[in-house]
């Protein structure tokens, strides 16, 4: 997955992006959510897909000047019949 990722010099001039490693994935892939682990989401409808971070490759970009930062995540998907 990490192939399909944009280049690291993509992202904006003053974020130092590197792509992360599986725990690093799991952290990134709850802040994009903005679900943290085990949380019950009410309406159940509004709950976010499950991404196992296995499935996934992500990288972050952090401004060392604002600590703004921007997550790229590309996630595998299957379908099932």
């Amino acid at each position: 997955m990490a192939d399909l990722l944009i280049e690291p010099g993509q992202f904006p001039a003053r974020h130092l992006a590197v792509v992360l490693d599986a725990t690093a994935v799991y952290r990134a892939l709850q802040d994009v959510d903005g679900i943290a682990a085990a949380s019950v989401v009410t309406p159940q409808q509004c709950t976010p897909p499950p991404r196992a971070p296995q499935g996934t490759a992500a990288m972050r970009g952090i401004d060392s000047q604002d600590a703004s930062s921007f997550i790229v995540t590309v996630t595998a998907r299957c379908a099932t019949a």
